[in-house]
């Protein structure tokens, strides 16, 4: 919010503000701002660096459809950009912007333990990056029951367990978020 402040004397009516700040409301900014109104939010995520990012991004009533392309385009530069209803921005930055983290050190484990059986650097990176994208496909676009297909579950002992903890901590976030 301090910085809406410090930007206040510099906005003209040519200026359009992208806030990807978390939990500020439009509404929030334009009481800030006395008014101005030409605010869109977006949550990018951490894929954006490699340009394949999902950035969910809401707009003010305010914005006409010329600036909101504007807006797009600039975004289209860091991969998807969905229009959103704000009230689900947060819901969206807890499951999509901080997606990576839930996986990326189970990803690395498995990249370990991919070495320490026996396969090259290599060969393990393109099993993985094969094999995740391939159970995400099964999973959301297939429809089919996972567990029939693979026999071996060495995790499933693991899973309620894992399964409440993502429920607490991830429903921990987005409490905050929306308060």
């Amino acid at each position: 919010m301090e910085t809406l402040e410090s930007i206040k004397p510099f906005i003209s009516s040519k200026t359009i503000i992208l806030s990807l700040a978390p939990k500020i409301t439009i509404e929030a900014m334009k009481t800030k701002l006395g008014g101005f109104s030409k605010i869109a939010r977006c949550n990018p995520n951490a894929t954006s660096i490699i340009n394949e990012g999902f950035n969910p991004v809401c707009f003010s009533a305010e914005l006409n459809t010329d600036e909101k392309e504007t807006i797009l385009e600039f975004l289209k530069l860091l991969g998807k950009s969905p229009e959103v209803e704000e009230s689900k921005l947060e819901s969206y930055a807890v499951v999509s912007a901080m997606a990576p983290t839930y996986f990326w050190f189970i990803y690395d484990e498995l990249y370990k333990i991919s070495l320490s059986f026996g396969l090259s650097s290599d060969e393990a990176k393109d099993m993985l990056k094969n094999v995740i994208q391939a159970s995400v496909d099964v999973y959301l676009e297939y429809g089919m029951d996972s567990y029939n297909l693979i026999p071996a579950r060495p995790l499933k002992d693991s899973e309620e367990e894992i399964r409440n903890i993502l429920r607490t901590n991830l429903t921990k976030v987005f409490d905050k978020l929306k308060n």
